[in-house]
């Protein structure tokens, strides 16, 4: 008598239940937390949740894409729509998915999206004026913590996540910040000792006198100063005020303004900034040092021919 032998396709599987299984193998530490949570999105929208991994197509993920691109809520910008590179986010993590169920034999074909043009990156940085004009803002605002969460940003060039973990553990840390690190002093110095990053590389970064100011008037513990909803209020409130329609205008062109004044106006050479950005690659350093206006005048105003 022959048996049939049922090949994983032919099996009912659900996407949430495949992640549960196999999410270890895809991404580890920091990368599976952001990308489950991106996957989670997914299974929430439409019918996914319900529906079986052997019955998505390009066209259950595109509808998705749509949702992205034009009703989810961007905090950053305080309007409804992601960027393409957050939506290509999303799309690598999904596409990620289904080539492993492909490649383990539970699908027979994994969907093929394709990914949203971007450009190059964010030729973005705050001017002098800008910044003034930011401080002055949250000054006067009713969340003044916003004064010390920018010039922590700008002085050290940390992301948002790693300002919130500092002096935290990672019992202490709520779900949407997985980044943690103390303070330490060495041969006079104080540094920010990020124990885990976006990268996943620890990093100590220098605080200078503006930095420690900042981080002790929010008590050293900036998570207990930050307010979700506030942060994103009052940010977009100053930009609506310093830079109104400028969507590259978020809090994260900090952390650019800070690579390309070390690059511009202290001569910071590219190995040493990468070492500071925390970056695994040296191009992805580079695309954070914008060429200043100013720069390029004076250099071309040394010509004379």
């Amino acid at each position: 008598m022959t048996t049939h032998n049922v090949t994983p396709f032919e099996s009912k599987i659900m996407l949430s239940q495949f992640l549960q299984q196999t999410a270890h193998r895809l991404w580890h530490g920091n990368h599976r937390i952001r990308n489950l949570k991106k996957l989670s999105h997914f299974c929430q929208f439409g019918n996914n949740k319900d529906r079986n991994l052997a019955d998505f197509n390009a066209l259950h993920i595109y509808d998705f894409v749509g949702y992205l691109e034009h009703d989810r809520y961007n905090r950053k910008t305080g309007e409804h729509g992601l960027g393409n590179n957050s939506i290509n986010r999303y799309i690598s993590a999904i596409s990620s998915v289904f080539r492993y169920a492909q490649e383990l034999g539970y699908i027979p074909q994994a969907p093929r999206i394709r990914y949203k043009r971007v450009e190059s990156g964010r030729a973005r940085y705050l001017t002098q004026n800008e910044i003034d004009q930011l401080k002055q803002f949250f000054r006067t605002s009713g969340y003044p913590a916003m004064v010390h969460f920018t010039t922590l940003a700008l002085n050290t060039g940390m992301r948002k996540s790693e300002i919130l973990g500092l002096n935290q553990t990672p019992q202490s840390l709520p779900d949407d910040v997985s980044t943690w690190g103390e303070i330490q002093v060495k041969e006079g110095s104080v540094y920010a000792k990020l124990r885990e990053t976006k990268t996943g590389v620890p990093r100590s970064v220098p605080l200078n006198k503006e930095a420690r100011r900042a981080l002790g008037a929010l008590d050293g513990l900036p998570l207990k100063h930050y307010d979700h909803h506030k942060f994103y209020c009052f940010w977009n409130r100053a930009r609506e005020l310093i830079a109104p329609g400028d969507k590259e205008f978020v809090f994260y062109v900090c952390r650019h303004t800070f690579a390309t004044s070390l690059v511009h106006d202290h001569k910071v050479h590219d190995l040493q900034l990468q070492t500071l950005m925390g970056h695994k690659s040296l191009m992805t350093t580079k695309r954070y040092c914008h060429p200043k206006d100013e720069a390029n005048a004076q250099t071309l105003d040394a010509l004379s021919f």
